[in-house]
């Protein structure tokens, strides 16, 4: 018991202090509004990762969670200490309640992984670590196509998916018996349909639906045989190539089209 509840408070403390130290540099402009974000994201990611190690039951995860959000609460809501703290998170331009839906998300993917294998629980947090501190990053700083109904580009949804692959392939291929082969057609897919999903979910939602999606996808594909999966990751394919069509063509428009409507009318 008492080693439970020094891994509960160890835990909390560190991420504090995570906290703390990324909003000075925040606040003495050391750091640009949503990278601070997202290191205080990939920060608060790799943390995560100790829970399956640090804890068996689900309690000690729901205190440390309850105490986090209760931390950040009071950060965002009270003028005077998100003046002193909240330069690291609360900069950006943007309404989001991002923060509360990772630690919703966390919760809820330790009960459902809990007596399983930590791989169902640290893969889907890898991925909302990394690949969506990838996308964010890529797509604020390079990224020039805009979706058509997010504030989210091409070019961060590509970076999120390709950081997915290895977000999945490297645990599988060192802690599973599952084949090469297999590996990599579980990580495609997944990441090919995780990227749908972090597309299209707005205001921090992803933070919930990449660990719950990712974990639910790891559980119906890891079971299938080769033939099987590569049939999913075709199928997969071929779903993320006619919704990125429907985008171009038909929500953004060509440029045959634009041109096209700039033309004066004919009479023949």
């Amino acid at each position: 018991m008492l080693t439970t509840w020094t891994a509960v408070v160890a835990l909390q403390v560190i991420f504090l202090a995570l906290v703390a130290a990324v909003s000075g540099a925040a606040a003495r402009e050391q750091l640009r509004p949503e990278t601070s974000r997202k290191v205080l994201h990939t920060g608060a990611g790799l943390l995560t990762l100790v829970l399956p190690f640090a804890f068996r039951d689900l309690w000690p995860v729901v205190l440390l969670v309850a105490g986090t959000a209760a931390a950040l609460a009071v950060i965002r809501f009270i003028p005077a200490v998100r003046t002193q703290f909240g330069a690291g998170a609360y900069r950006v331009a943007r309404a989001s309640y991002g923060e509360f839906y990772f630690l919703l998300g966390v919760v809820t993917l330790f009960w459902l992984t809990e007596a399983q294998s930590s791989v169902l629980f640290a893969i889907p947090v890898l991925v909302l670590t990394l690949a969506d501190t990838t996308a964010a990053l890529v797509g604020s700083r390079y990224g020039l196509t805009p979706h058509a109904s997010a504030r989210k580009t091409i070019e961060g949804s590509m970076a999120f998916a390709a950081m997915a692959v290895l977000c999945v392939t490297v645990p599988l291929l060192l802690w599973t018996s599952v084949g090469g082969v297999e590996s990599l057609l579980i990580a495609a897919t997944m990441a090919l349909l995780l990227m749908l999903l972090e597309a299209c979910a707005g205001r921090g939602r992803d933070n919930l639906l990449i660990p719950l999606g990712g974990y639910l996808l790891l559980r119906s594909l890891l079971p299938l045989a080769a033939g099987t999966l590569a049939i999913c990751f075709a199928a997969t394919l071929v779903l993320v190539l006619f919704i990125a069509t429907w985008v171009v063509y038909f929500r953004m428009g060509t440029p045959w089209m634009k041109s096209s409507r700039s033309l004066p009318m004919q009479m023949t």
